[in-house]
């Protein structure tokens, strides 16, 4: 029986890690997507009688990042690449609990200042750029909204528009608390003793402190 329920508890372990990475992926990916959504200012043109032209606006969405295979390809490397490297500087294993004192001792940890911008700064200046270019996008629209459309037209777009500024607002106050969270936990992580530390969490549990599941 107690081999049993040690078996069980791996098993749960290794599903648990492999969920939480999952969501860690998830959520980045989901953020570079946010990022990259912008509004298009949408015409739709109707005829009445044959002769009078009736013009509607609307906004529409579009994404910086397309579905496609080199594109996505591209940021799943960049989320591969962040979430390495948490892993390479956290002192855990990857499914099991790491201890200093036993025979399967823990990693030991990066150096908490080497080579971060090689694995971080991709996906930062990923979602950077995205986020900037989608924010210049709506300041056109802005000023295609002011100086080319009738009175009539522009209060539900300006509304519409003020949604998409508070939705771009959100998404940039939520990856800037992501990552000073994180940064503080690796420097958390490097100020660490690094003999005689026992740690009974594993990569997924420490996935957990970077992104608050």
């Amino acid at each position: 029986m107690p081999d049993q329920e040690e078996n069980n508890w791996s098993v749960l372990r290794i599903g648990m890690t492999m969920l939480r990475i999952f969501l860690a992926w998830s959520y980045l990916w989901v953020l570079a997507g946010a990022a990259a959504v912008f509004p298009v200012l949408h015409r739709e043109k109707s005829k009445w009688l044959f002769w009078i032209t009736n013009s509607e606006y609307s906004l529409t969405y579009a994404s910086l990042l397309p579905f496609d295979g080199f594109t996505q390809g591209y940021v799943v490397i960049v989320m591969i690449q962040m979430i390495t490297r948490l892993y390479h500087c956290s002192r855990c294993h990857f499914f099991g609990a790491a201890d200093n004192d036993h025979e399967h001792g823990n990693r030991n940890v990066e150096p908490f200042d080497k080579c971060l911008l090689v694995y971080f700064g991709p996906y930062m200046l990923l979602f950077a750029i995205s986020w900037c270019a989608s924010a210049f996008y709506i300041y056109e629209i802005v000023l295609q909204i002011h100086y080319n459309l009738p009175v009539s037209n522009r209060t539900v777009l300006y509304c519409e528009l003020a949604v998409a500024i508070i939705f771009k607002a959100l998404i940039l106050a939520n990856a800037i608390v992501r990552h000073l969270r994180g940064i503080i936990i690796l420097k958390l992580f490097n100020l660490e003793p690094e003999a005689n530390l026992h740690n009974e969490h594993n990569f997924g549990e420490h996935l957990n402190l970077f992104f608050q599941y």
